[in-house]
């Protein structure tokens, strides 16, 4: 994340006359022009878990215990993403040519491999001779995937009559249907109490009743078997027969929410319009690497930097999360660190992601205000995934900076006009409860308020806690220098905001 703020948004749209350390300014050289599609960009984040658009569920491709190729997993809560219950999907196809038996009597034989692309989850494989076969997942929604099955034909010469064939493995289905199945979903916890709804237990799978036959809508069945524990399905479509060097597609759609958004459900009933949908989700991410890699002045970042910038937008997409209730956040990691949404992670995911994604950017900033005290202006450490501010004293003042940041970026007046009172309270906080001498300059309450947890400037031997008996204020025996800065810094900001907004006394 550091990495996609100090270097790829530096070098992606940002106005010439900002600060560029010098030691970054050597990555830049004239190349060939990057290429904006996400599938010149496979496996930037390795085998990971894929989460869009807000989704609290994500997907992996994970290898089958068979060791005979991969399967997509998932829907899987961020919070219990080793769950036994997470559904495990195999894709797979049999085909007949000429005399050969019906398809449906033959073994499947498909052991399919997998990449990860910016936006999407690829599955792919062969028989060797006669198809090949692919599985794409993106997600069209916060709730709502879809996997793009395709089958091309092989053959020379001669047509293929063949079947798809998707497995669910490890799926604890609740309700089935020909076209349709529910499953239970892993519980919440207790870091996560807001995401305990009917809403969040049970996820649905949907099997298109319609594909695209050599770009032709053509219309297909379903027959399905669920094993006796309930907790597997096969599902079979009727044969189709696919012409030499033709294709096959259609569509399977996953929920991660109780019921399906009206929208996506229609999209189900039209081979086209569901075609269209998952196009619309490539171009999307196709979109964001545009954003980030295009060429400035002429100037293009080296082949290692593109990938820097990369595997940046990848995981700040990834780290989206929905908060219901309240605007959406970016997680600093959602695995092996404390829940929330940190307050300066938060600023400067924001500024990085103006360039890319710049709604985004300012609904995260907005989650921080919501927990802004309104009555001394702080703004909370952290807030967690429900929408509760906590955690230690706060963190530094680069509200009003990403605030300025996200404006300049989008030239969004009432965005400002908005932010412009938090902005102040925030800055008026500091003056109020960390000068503790009255003068004007500002300290720090500990090491963690100041973003450098274990600073040697805050160890006991070099820092001690001082008050005052008027005020009520405590800080730490020492004047910040960094502290100060941030607020001239703020003092700046409010200045240029107030002068944007048509305030002369504010200015």
């Amino acid at each position: 994340q550091v990495a996609w703020l100090r270097v790829a948004g530096r070098f992606a749209g940002m106005p010439a006359r900002r600060f560029v350390p010098h030691a970054l300014v050597v990555a830049v050289s004239l190349v060939p022009a990057a290429s904006f599609s996400i599938y010149d960009w496979p496996d930037v984040l390795g085998s990971t878990w894929m989460f869009d658009r807000g989704s609290t569920h994500g997907y992996i491709a994970a290898p089958l215990s068979s060791g005979q190729g991969f399967a997509l997993r998932g829907p899987a809560p961020d919070w219990d993403l080793g769950n036994q219950w997470t559904p495990t999907l195999q894709f797979d196809a049999v085909a007949a040519v000429g005399g050969d038996p019906d398809p449906s009597t033959l073994p499947n034989r498909t052991a399919l491999r997998a990449s990860q692309f910016p936006g999407t989850i690829h599955l792919s494989g062969s028989d060797g001779e006669r198809f090949e076969i692919s599985a794409e997942l993106a997600f069209l929604t916060r709730n709502a995937s879809v996997v793009r099955l395709t089958l091309s034909n092989l053959q020379g010469g001669e047509a293929l009559l063949a079947s798809f064939r998707i497995g669910a493995a490890a799926a604890n289905l609740t309700r089935l249907a020909s076209d349709f199945v529910a499953f239970a979903l892993p519980a919440t916890n207790e870091d996560t109490p807001c995401f305990s709804g009917s809403e969040f237990s049970q996820g649905q799978l949907h099997l298109s009743s319609f594909g695209l036959l050599d770009g032709r809508v053509q219309a297909i069945d379903w027959t399905t078997h669920v094993s006796a524990h309930g907790d597997s399905l096969l599902a079979e479509s009727c044969a189709l027969s696919v012409l030499a060097g033709g294709q096959v597609v259609t569509f399977v759609a996953i929920s991660s929410a109780a019921e399906w958004e009206p929208a996506v459900l229609s999209l189900l009933h039209d081979g086209a319009a569901v075609e269209h949908a998952f196009q619309e989700a490539v171009g999307r991410w196709n979109g964001y690497l545009s954003a980030v890699l295009k060429p400035q002045d002429g100037a293009q970042l080296t082949p290692d930097m593109q990938w820097v910038a990369v595997k940046s937008l990848q995981t700040l997409m990834y780290n989206w999360r929905f908060v219901p209730g309240f605007p959406d956040g970016v997680l600093p990691s959602y695995t092996g660190y404390e829940g929330g949404f940190w307050s300066w992670d938060t600023y400067k995911s924001a500024v990085g992601m103006a360039y890319f994604i710049p709604d985004l950017a300012k609904e995260q900033l907005r989650l921080m205000v919501s927990a802004q005290d309104p009555g001394t202006g702080h703004i909370p450490d952290k807030v967690d995934r429900c929408g509760r501010g906590g955690g230690c004293s706060g963190k530094p003042p680069l509200f009003s900076w990403a605030v300025w940041e996200v404006y300049e970026q989008t030239n969004d007046l009432e965005f400002l006009r908005e932010m412009r009172p938090a902005v102040e309270a925030f800055h008026n906080f500091w003056y109020a409860h960390r000068d503790v001498q009255g003068v004007g300059l500002c300290s720090w309450t500990e090491g963690m308020e100041s973003g450098m947890d274990d600073g040697v400037r805050f160890m006991p031997q070099y820092a001690a806690s001082v008050s005052n008996s008027s005020s009520h204020v405590s800080t730490l025996d020492f004047w910040s220098v960094d502290l100060n800065a941030y607020l001239y810094r703020d003092k700046r900001v409010l200045a240029s905001m107030a002068a944007a907004l048509g305030d002369a006394p504010g200015a």
